[in-house]
């Protein structure tokens, strides 16, 4: 995981109260090293470091009436979700924070990354887990029921909305809802197309995708050509895969 630093907002501010915005941002970035969870990305001294951070932690000061309050902000780069926000003020000739008003407003920080970090890590384990059910549910005929598949899809789905494979194995689980009688044919069908071109619009270099969208293509939407396109692109992508291999053998 990682986390941008963005550079501190102080457009009418006094050069020391700036100056002392980017101390606290220092202290903050130890903090940050020290609890060694996060990769830092620290854009104030790199334009665009905040690439790969998918958190951000912005600065900001606002100066009134003689009263100089920092904020720091922290919010998620995907949906631009504020998960804390904390304010001191600094005061004095020196616009200096109180010691023990920073190292709190610092612990703050601190414990609610660690609580992202804890979540995110359980999020990702029972993730991967709902996927690796998924694909033996598939696979190995009868072992579970497609309703018990839907469910596990939505899981997942809740904790990533942009991901390649999800949407091949939702195709592959809307073609098993009509050998059950689930759902009319013409609404999976559309329901298939949809996912597929979902699945190749957000990734082409994923084999097991790929595999999928292929075996959706050949199997159920009957675009033989297409479909051994896009095996022959997911063994390229993934050629120790037996999965990849066993679809292209189909297509």
């Amino acid at each position: 995981a990682g986390i941008s630093i963005l550079p501190v907002e102080a457009e009418h501010a006094a050069p020391t109260a700036r100056a002392q915005a980017n101390a606290l941002v220092e202290q903050v970035i130890s903090e940050l090293f020290a609890v060694g969870t996060f990769e830092v990305y620290d854009q104030r001294r790199t334009p665009g470091a905040n690439a790969s951070g998918e958190l951000l932690l912005g600065t900001s000061l606002q100066d009134a009436f003689g009263r100089v309050e920092l904020y720091l902000t922290l919010r998620e780069r995907a949906n631009d979700r504020v998960l804390w926000r904390g304010s001191c003020e600094l005061a004095g000739d020196d616009h200096a924070a109180d010691t023990r008003t920073a190292h709190q407003l610092i612990t703050e920080l601190s414990n609610v990354l660690l609580r992202h970090a804890l979540n995110a890590s359980a999020d990702n384990m029972r993730y991967a887990h709902n996927v690796a059910y998924l694909l033996q549910g598939l696979f190995k005929p009868r072992t579970v029921a497609v309703p018990d598949l839907l469910a596990r899809l939505d899981e997942c789905f809740a904790i990533e909305q942009d991901s390649a494979i999800l949407y091949a194995l939702r195709s592959t689980v809307s073609m098993l809802q009509i050998g059950e009688h689930i759902q009319p044919h013409q609404l999976s069908r559309q329901a298939v197309e949809a996912d597929v071109q979902q699945t190749l619009d957000l990734c082409q270099t994923n084999g097991i995708a790929m595999a999928l969208a292929s075996y959706a293509e050949g199997f159920f939407l009957r675009n033989a050509g297409f479909s051994l396109e896009l095996s022959r692109k997911a063994i390229a992508s993934n050629p120790a895969n037996p999965l990849c291999w066993a679809l292209h053998a189909a297509a």
